[in-house]
């Protein structure tokens, strides 16, 4: 009985390496798979874009709306914040309605986002984030205990704020639960130009006032720098995680560290939102929206 014991003992011991040995042998293939992954991210093999070709306009023919912020959802429709109170939702190229926020008056509509799926609003009067989900107004708001100033919404189910004259960025996750906070070289104040983009655990914060973007990683805040760029007013990032950047330069996209333009503009103050392989530029004093299809090529390849 004693020998058999210690045979299953054995036995044991050497089940337990064996498992051990492969829970390592895992490791080190997702290890693989992961720097494989970082490689191919590099952008070595990746489509970039060439440059920007006009599809269509759509005129907002509204009468006394003058459009402010733009936002796309997974589906390319499009909706569009005006006068800090109004929200109009465009399907197409001539679909237009309203949304009806009548029942959150008085309001202060200061920014608008997606998580792909529902729109999320954010009123600096009532201190609340509101969600629009199927094209009607959820009752419920998220409410916050200061004014806030901008808002941006991760795939991963974060929200990203700022609050005025704060140097730190507040962290929530999608159950209103403050997650953590990130550290700002200067505080955003109420009459900044800013726009705020969250992607891939990275928030995005452009500064028209500041002439700059900074880059701030969530989890490794050592790796966080900035780029300097000429009056910044929007950003929106593609499916392939290229950041698209609408600046008083025109309209470019960032390619590892250097920008590259795809199409030079005079006009300041446009907002950009961004579906699929189309580019939706929102000129608020023109109250149009110009479509732009982008044309992705091999790296090296000349554009047509």
């Amino acid at each position: 009985m004693k020998r058999y014991s210690q045979k299953l003992r054995k036995t044991g011991s050497q089940a337990r390496r064996l498992f051990n040995s492969l829970i390592f042998l895992l490791l080190l293939l997702l290890i693989f798979s992961c720097t494989k992954e970082l490689i191919k991210g590099d952008g070595a093999d990746i489509p970039v874009p060439s440059r920007i070709k006009h599809a269509y306009t759509i005129e907002l023919a509204i009468p006394q709306f003058t459009p402010q912020k733009i936002t796309s959802d997974i589906t390319g429709r499009i909706f569009v914040t005006g006068n800090n109170r109004r929200l109009i939702f465009i399907e197409g190229r001539e679909a237009i309605e309203e949304i009806s926020l009548e029942s959150i008056y008085p309001c202060d509509i200061v920014d608008i986002d997606t998580d792909g799926f529902d729109i999320f609003l954010l009123d600096r009067l009532n201190k609340k984030i509101w969600t629009i989900k199927q094209k009607a107004l959820l009752e419920k708001g998220f409410s916050l205990e200061e004014r806030p100033l901008h808002l941006a919404i991760s795939e991963r189910n974060y929200l990203a704020l700022s609050f005025c004259d704060r140097k730190e960025m507040s962290i929530f996750s999608k159950n209103e639960k403050l997650f953590t906070g990130i550290h700002l070289d200067a505080p955003l104040r109420e009459d900044d130009t800013v726009d705020l983009l969250f992607s891939e655990n990275v928030l995005y914060i452009a500064s028209r006032q500041r002439g700059r973007i900074d880059m701030l990683p969530l989890f490794n805040p050592s790796q966080r720098h900035h780029l300097s760029i000429w009056s910044p007013t929007s950003l929106a990032v593609d499916g392939m995680g290229y950041l698209f950047i609408a600046s008083g330069e025109g309209i470019a996209y960032l390619r590892g560290s250097e920008l590259e333009t795809l199409q030079p503009l005079q006009n300041e103050g446009i907002e950009i939102a961004i579906y699929d392989k189309y580019l939706f530029v929102l000129n608020p004093l023109t109250e149009k929206i110009d479509v732009y299809s982008i044309v992705y090529t091999a790296p090296g390849a000349n554009a047509q």
